[in-house]
């Protein structure tokens, strides 16, 4: 290139050259403060440690800017050592089974002087019923047909009963919890007691019933009538827990008296069966359909 022309060229460049420089020139100097937090079990205010705690950035920062993270110790305390100017974080965990429940949001420009407690939840990803017990979640397996065909002998009373047989039931143990994930589920679900009929059960069509189980109907010794039987739900010992349009009930099972429950929404086709707290009898025989005449 000719000397004489270079200085020129440089001259006319510069305008055009600064913009496209100077992000890379600042992007990594926009780090301005830091944020620690400890979380802890929502249930029992233990730490949680080795959980993964990222900070999402809700507004245009710097893209080297948008995601920090942080681990937490044995002490639950993490730490994210290197927050945006002009960045606000929200927090999550990488873990989808674990919610973190009014956690702060992370002014990326100040620095944290003392960790901030936060409670982390463990539950379901998605709506439904599950078991907790020592922090692991378990499937409710037991679920069973639902039959309203037959009515007690002189009455107008629907006989609700279990159309296929269940020999066990998923259990909720002293120190276990049935979650129920969803507001919509919160809102209709029913837990009504199973409630064992060794002896013959005779409907008002004539049909017949024996060794079954009816749900929320305890029939007498002759088979020919019935009175309802209900379970209240100690709320007291209910644990709710909101974040964001979800609703999470932790219900113990102190919560209501020991026995099998069945667990269903108005009108619902099937139901779940579980055992909370220590059974007080064999298990609930198999069921058979009613004979016909």
């Amino acid at each position: 290139m000719n000397a004489r022309l270079a200085p020129r060229l440089v001259t006319r460049l510069a305008p055009l050259l600064a913009p496209a420089l100077l992000p890379l020139l600042i992007g990594g100097c926009s780090t301005a403060g830091s944020f620690q937090g400890k979380l802890v079990d929502g249930m029992s205010g233990t730490p949680r440690a080795d959980i993964v705690v990222l900070g999402r950035a809700k507004d245009n920062a710097d893209l080297a800017c948008q995601i920090v993270e942080g681990k937490t110790d044995a002490a639950g305390v993490f730490t994210f050592a290197k927050t945006c100017k002009g960045a606000t974080y929200t927090l999550e965990v990488k873990d989808k089974t674990m919610l973190l429940v009014d956690a702060p949001t992370v002014d990326g420009t100040l620095t944290s002087t003392a960790p901030v407690e936060i409670k982390a939840w463990r539950g379901p990803s998605s709506d439904g019923l599950s078991t907790l017990r020592d922090d692991k979640l378990g499937s409710i397996a037991s679920r069973t047909l639902l039959r309203r065909d037959e009515k007690v002998k002189g009455t107008e009373t629907v006989a609700l009963f279990p159309k296929e047989k269940f020999k066990t039931s998923t259990a909720v143990t002293d120190g276990g919890y049935l979650v129920v994930a969803g507001k919509d589920l919160n809102g209709k679900l029913q837990m009504v007691p199973v409630v064992p009929s060794p002896g013959v059960v005779t409907f008002e069509s004539g049909n017949t019933l024996e060794n079954h189980a009816f749900i929320g109907l305890k029939f007498a010794a002759d088979g020919l009538s019935a009175e309802p039987v209900t379970a209240t739900l100690d709320e007291s010992l209910v644990k709710t827990v909101k974040h964001g349009d979800r609703v999470l009930r932790y219900i113990p099972a102190a919560a209501l008296p020991a026995g099998q429950y069945a667990l269903f929404g108005e009108g619902d086709k099937e139901a779940f069966i579980v055992q909370l707290g220590a059974p007080a009898a064999e298990p609930t025989a198999a069921a058979t359909p009613p004979a016909t005449p």
